[in-house]
């Protein structure tokens, strides 16, 4: 089974190799999400780190900062995501992505997109004071352990929810209760793909992560070593710095572009079988045809 989800995953990352070489640019908003996340998160650390030090004082001082950061930076995530989104539907749909429409499209649904970071944000608010809880529950072990496990089930859960909610949130142009009606709708009537789906997208994820982030701290301390005898300490560690930044993101980006892929190809095919019924003969969008052979 293990190797079977490793196989799909290796033929989807083909495909999505594919749909990279014909149109490079379709990493773009992935990228521009992935530098922005990076500085984002430099800063909603530091209220998070203040009230994990301070406990129940620290939601109280900190919280509404937290909470404001963490829904500034899902909103850009998800204005990019949609960006991509769309820029994929293009390019599946019609053999040719525009940005500039993509990016329109995602403006247009900036409401919803919105609404979904706001979502997001309480999300992992409760998601943290969970986790936090688990740590320091007076309820013995095994309360704590429930409420770190219920937190890290809503936090992924939502996570999975959220790469479906964003296609469906801007190809389509629905509005936020109907953007999750028929999100819904579209698990439900094909729960086993985006099941397997996940599992190995996940599996690609992991892999391309690891040995990614490996490869790239390696390139970088060989750009170290190579240039330290030459242009001294500072300058060395100043070049390699840079470099295993930009090679990171790089992973980075490959791994948002993979899983928003797959789940916008899911919501394509979703629709043409909405279009010609369930019991319709409607092939699934190439990439994930060739995939997961279906």
């Amino acid at each position: 089974m293990f190797l079977d989800d490793i196989g799909k995953a290796l033929k989807f990352l083909a495909e999505c190799f594919v749909m990279i070489a014909e149109e490079p640019k379709l990493l773009l908003p992935s990228l521009l999400s992935v530098v922005f996340g990076f500085f984002m998160s430099m800063i909603v650390i530091v209220p998070f780190v203040f009230m994990g030090l301070l406990g129940k004082i620290g939601y109280v001082m900190f919280g509404g900062f937290a909470l404001v950061a963490l829904f500034i930076s899902f909103a850009f995530s998800y204005f990019f995501m949609g960006a991509s989104s769309h820029a994929v539907y293009q390019h599946v749909k019609f053999g040719k992505s525009s940005l500039g429409e993509a990016f329109n499209r995602a403006l247009g649904s900036i409401v919803t997109l919105l609404l979904l970071a706001a979502t997001a944000a309480v999300v992992q608010m409760i998601v943290n004071m969970l986790k936090s809880q688990g740590g320091r529950s007076r309820g013995g072990m095994i309360v704590g352990f429930v409420a770190s496990l219920a937190g890290d089930v809503m936090r992924e859960g939502w996570d999975i929810a959220v790469r479906l909610l964003i296609p469906v949130t801007v190809i389509a142009g629905l509005g936020y209760m109907d953007t999750m009606r028929k999100s819904f709708d579209i698990v439900r009537n094909n729960f086993v793909i985006v099941g397997a789906g996940e599992v190995a997208i996940r599996v690609l994820n992991g892999v391309i992560g690891f040995f990614g982030v490996m490869l790239s701290v390696l390139i970088a301390l060989g750009v170290f070593f190579l240039t330290t005898p030459v242009l001294g300490l500072t300058i060395a560690l100043g070049l390699a710095i840079p470099v295993a930044f930009v090679l990171i993101s790089l992973v980075s980006t490959l791994n948002l572009f993979i899983r928003t892929s797959y789940y916008t190809l899911v919501y394509l095919w979703a629709e043409e079988r909405t279009m010609h019924g369930q019991e319709g003969p409607v092939a699934a969008p190439a990439p994930i045809q060739h995939a997961f052979n279906i």
